[in-house]
C-alpha cells in the first residue's frame, strides 16, 4: 500500500482524478502487474465514482466496490479492521481491541501492537484524511 498526496488547486478536486490515473499507470508499468491486481481506496463513494469515470475515460476497465459491498466480504472486513486498528485511538467501546483480537485480524495481520509499530516506522508523520489525501 502506498499513500499518495495530491496537490489541490484551490478548492477543486478535479485535478486529482487524472493525476490518480497517471500514478496508477506508472505503478502498473513499474510493477508489471495486471490492472486487476491494483486497488484504490477512497474516502467516499463519490470519490470512487469519479476515479472510476476517469479510469474508464482512459479505457481502463474497472470493478468498483462501494462501502457496503466491501463489508460483505471477509477481505473487506479485514481492510476495515486494519484501518481501525492502525489509525484509531482506543475508546470506551474497545472496538479496536475486539477487532484486533479476532481470528481474522490475527491470521491476516498478526499482533496489533506489531502492526502499529511497523506502521509508525514507515509513516512517521501524522495522518489527516481530507480531500487532498488519497490512498492506493
Amino acid at each position: 500500500m502506498n499513500r499518495v498526496e495530491l496537490e489541490k488547486d484551490g478548492y477543486s478536486q478535479d485535478a486529482f482524478y487524472p493525476a490518480i490515473v497517471e500514478y496508477l499507470q506508472k505503478k502498473k508499468a513499474e510493477y508489471g502487474c495486471p490492472w486487476g491486481d491494483i486497488a484504490v481506496l477512497a474516502l467516499t463513494n463519490n470519490h470512487v465514482q469519479k476515479i472510476e469515470a476517469q479510469l474508464l475515460k482512459n479505457e481502463i476497465r474497472v470493478s468498483a466496490v462501494k462501502g457496503r459491498q466491501l463489508l460483505s466480504t471477509q477481505e473487506g472486513v479485514a481492510v476495515m479492521f486494519f484501518i481501525a486498528g492502525v489509525l484509531a485511538k482506543e475508546d470506551d467501546t474497545r472496538f479496536v481491541a475486539m477487532a484486533a483480537a479476532t481470528p481474522l485480524f490475527r491470521e491476516i495481520f498478526g499482533n496489533i501492537d506489531d502492526v502499529r509499530a511497523e506502521f509508525v516506522q514507515k509513516f512517521s508523520q501524522t495522518f489527516r484524511i481530507n480531500g487532498s489525501e488519497l490512498c492506493d
